[in-house]
C-alpha cells in the first residue's frame, strides 16, 4: 500500500486546496494572512489524509482473493476458507473493522491467530470444552471464552503461558483497585526521584538517561522503573497483582523493542525519536503516546485495565476461568491434565481443540522468550509470594518440562571466570516443536522433515487421547518458507497413524507472510475423532514405512534437481 504522501500533492494541482508555497519567511511582513493560510493548509491536509485513507481502506476490502482450493464436506469447508482469507488478509492482532480488539495483542507475540478466523473456525466445534496445546498469546482461548467454552490451553514456551494467562485474566475488584494504586504509587515514587534529580542539580548521564528538556521524567531509566516496579510489587496483598505489573512492564519493553526495529504492525520501518518516543504506536488499534518511560508505563496500565473491562464484560460471569499451564505438546498431554482427568468420570474429557501449531522452520519461540526475559531484566531471584514469603506459583502443575514462570525465572548470571555465560534451565532451550534451530542443527532437509513428522504426530496422538468420541479439532499451519514441507500432506499422514479422520480442508496457495514478503502456502484442517483407540500397530507400521519411503523419494528428486542447477551454474561460469 503505498503511503499518503504520495496522493496528497496531486490534490493540490489546478488550484484544488491551498498551496504549500508559502514561507516561514514571510511570516514576518503579512503574519495574520499567512497564519490563516496555514490554518487552512492544516484543515485541507487532514480532510485529504481522511479522504486517502477511506479510499485505500475501500480499495484493499475490494482486493480479490488468492487461489483457494477446498477439499471434503463442502459446508466445513466454506466455513474453513473465510476463516483463512480472513488469517491471510488481516493477519495479527489487529482485528477487522466491527469485531471488538479486547485483550488481542496488548503483549505482543509472534504469529498468532487471527481473532475473527478462530471465532468463525469455533462454529465447527461442538461441546462446551475446548483445548488448544499450542496457546500462543491465547487468541482462541479469549475467543472460546466469549462463546461460552470451558477453555484449556498449553505451551512450551513461558512468555505464551504467561502471555496468554494475563490477555484471559479477569480481576476482582479488589484486585482492579490494588493493580491502580500499585500503579499510581510506581509513577508518584519515580517522580518524586526525578525531581529531586533536577533539584539538587545532580549529573546525568546522556548516554543513559537520555535526554528531553523540560520533562523530568527523562532523568528515569528502565532500570529505575524495574526496580520499582520490583520494591511495589513486593507490598501486593495479591501475588496476580504482583504479576501483573511485570506483565504491564514485559508489554511496553517489547513494543519498545518492536518499534526500534521497524516492527509495529506492518512492514514499514516507522522513524521515530527512540524506543519510547512521543509517537510510539503500539500493536493494538489504540495508538498510545509516550513521552517517557513512566508516563509510557501509566498509559499501559490504562490501556490494560480498559481492555480487561471490555473482555470481562463480553465474556460474562457464568464462564469458568481458563486453565493454563506449561506443557510439552508433543509429550504426554495426559499428565498436564491430571487433576482434571480425577475429576472427570472417564479420561476424554475434551469437546474440541483449536489451535495453530509452529510452521516448520519458520520461528523459534524459545528464543524469543529468552529475549523477552532478558530484556525484563531483573535480579536473579523468582517473585515472592507475599503471603507465604517464598518463591511460590498459583498455577504450578507437574508437567513434562517441570515448573517454571516467566517473570519468575532467574536470568543466568555471568560467570567470574572467563565470562561465559551459564546456561538457560533446560526447559528454556530444549523441546520446541519445529524450530528453525533444528534445521541449522541436523543441517539435512530429510532428518528434519522425519523430527517434524514424529512431532506432528506425537501432539495429535496427544490431541486423540483427550478428545472425545465425535470430537473435532480445528488446525491452521503453514508450510515452510522453502516449501519443501507439505504441511497438509503431513497432517493427512500423522492424523492417519492416530485414528483421525481429516472431514475438510481449504489451502490458500501462495500467499504473502505478514512478516517477509516471499509467498506461503496456508492450510485450514478440521478433524475428527470417529473411532475408539488408535489403529493396530501392523497398520500403523505399514502407514509409516510408506509415508517414510514418501519422503526419501521427494528428497533425492529435489537432490537431483540442485545438483543439476548447480551443474548448469558450473557451466555458464566456465
Amino acid at each position: 500500500m503505498r503511503s499518503l504522501g504520495f496522493f496528497l500533492p496531486l490534490l493540490a494541482v489546478n488550484g484544488i486546496g491551498p498551496r504549500a508555497s508559502v514561507q516561514p519567511q514571510q511570516h514576518v511582513a503579512t503574519s495574520g494572512k499567512v497564519c490563516e493560510s496555514f490554518r487552512k493548509a492544516a484543515v485541507f491536509r487532514r480532510k485529504a489524509t481522511t479522504f486517502c485513507r477511506r479510499t485505500l481502506y475501500r480499495s484493499s476490502q475490494m482486493m480479490e482473493r488468492p487461489e483457494i482450493v477446498l477439499r471434503g464436506d463442502i459446508r466445513a469447508a466454506k466455513v474453513l476458507e473465510e476463516a483463512l482469507w480472513l488469517q491471510w488478509k488481516h493477519g495479527y492482532p489487529r482485528t477487522p473493522m466491527g469485531f471488538p480488539q479486547l485483550t488481542h495483542g496488548y503483549h505482543a507475540y509472534p504469529a498468532q491467530l487471527q481473532p475473527k478466523a478462530a471465532h468463525i473456525l469455533l462454529d465447527l466445534l461442538p461441546g462446551r470444552v475446548l483445548y488448544d496445546p499450542f496457546v500462543g498469546g491465547g487468541t482462541s482461548i479469549i475467543e472460546a471464552m466469549r462463546k461460552g467454552y470451558q477453555a484449556y490451553g498449553t505451551d512450551i514456551s513461558p512468555l505464551a503461558v504467561f502471555v496468554s494467562q494475563f490477555h484471559t485474566w479477569r480481576p476482582s475488584l479488589r484486585e482492579v483497585e490494588e493493580l491502580k494504586k500499585a500503579v499510581d504509587d510506581i509513577v508518584m515514587e519515580l517522580r518524586v526521584a526525578a525531581e529531586n534529580i533536577f533539584r539538587n542539580k545532580q549529573p546525568i548521564d546522556a548516554e543513559r538517561h537520555g535526554q528531553s528538556s523540560g520533562n523530568h521524567f527523562s532523568a528515569i531509566r528502565l532500570e529505575d522503573l524495574r526496580d520499582a516496579v520490583n520494591a511495589r510489587g513486593l507490598r501486593c496483598e495479591s501475588f496476580e497483582v504482583q504479576r501483573a505489573l511485570w506483565f504491564i512492564l514485559s508489554a511496553l519493553v517489547h513494543r519498545g523493542q518492536l518499534r526500534r526495529q521497524g516492527r509495529g504492525g506492518n512492514n514499514k520501518a516507522r522513524k521515530g525519536r527512540d524506543a519510547y518516543g512521543a509517537d510510539l504506536q503500539g500493536p493494538a488499534t489504540e495508538a498510545v503516546e509516550f513521552h517517557d518511560l513512566v508516563t509510557a508505563y501509566r498509559n499501559m496500565a490504562r490501556e490494560y485495565l480498559k481492555r480487561l473491562q471490555s473482555f470481562s464484560e463480553m465474556v460474562g460471569d457464568g464462564v469458568p476461568d481458563p486453565y493454563i499451564a506449561r506443557g510439552d505438546a508433543t509429550e504426554d498431554i495426559l499428565k498436564v491434565f491430571e487433576e482434571e482427568r480425577r475429576r472427570s468420570k472417564n479420561g476424554l474429557f475434551v469437546d474440541a481443540v483449536l489451535t495453530s501449531p509452529p510452521y516448520p522452520a519458520v520461528y523459534d519461540y524459545l528464543s524469543v522468550a529468552r529475549e523477552a526475559r532478558s530484556r525484563l531484566g531483573g535480579e536473579s531471584e523468582p517473585l515472592v509470594n507475599p503471603e507465604t514469603g517464598a518463591a511460590d506459583f498459583r498455577r504450578r502443575l507437574v508437567t513434562s518440562v517441570g515448573t517454571s514462570d516467566f517473570a519468575g525465572t532467574p536470568l543466568p548470571k555471568l560467570a567470574r571466570r572467563g565470562g561465559a555465560r551459564v546456561q538457560w534451565p533446560e526447559e528454556w532451550r530444549n523441546g520446541e516443536m519445529g524450530s528453525k534451530r533444528e534445521l541449522r542443527r541436523d543441517k539435512s532437509p530429510l532428518a528434519y522433515a522425519e523430527t517434524w513428522a514424529h512431532d506432528h504426530e506425537a501432539w495429535l496422538r496427544g490431541v486423540k487421547n483427550i478428545l472425545r468420541i465425535g470430537g473435532r479439532c480445528a488446525v491452521i499451519i503453514g508450510d515452510s518458507d522453502a516449501g519443501w514441507i507439505d504441511t497438509l500432506e503431513s497432517t493427512e499422514d500423522a492424523a492417519s497413524l492416530v485414528g483421525l479422520t481429516v472431514k475438510a480442508s481449504a489451502s490458500i496457495f501462495g500467499s504473502p507472510s505478514r512478516q517477509r514478503k516471499s509467498p506461503r502456502t496456508e492450510h485450514a484442517i478440521l478433524l475428527e475423532n470417529t473411532m475408539e483407540g488408535f489403529p493396530p500397530e501392523n497398520v500403523v507400521a505399514t502407514r509409516r514405512a510408506a509415508q517414510t519411503a514418501k519422503r526419501k523419494a521427494r528428497e533425492e528428486a529435489a537432490s537431483i534437481r540442485r545438483s543439476k542447477f548447480s551443474l548448469r551454474t558450473w557451466f555458464r561460469e566456465r
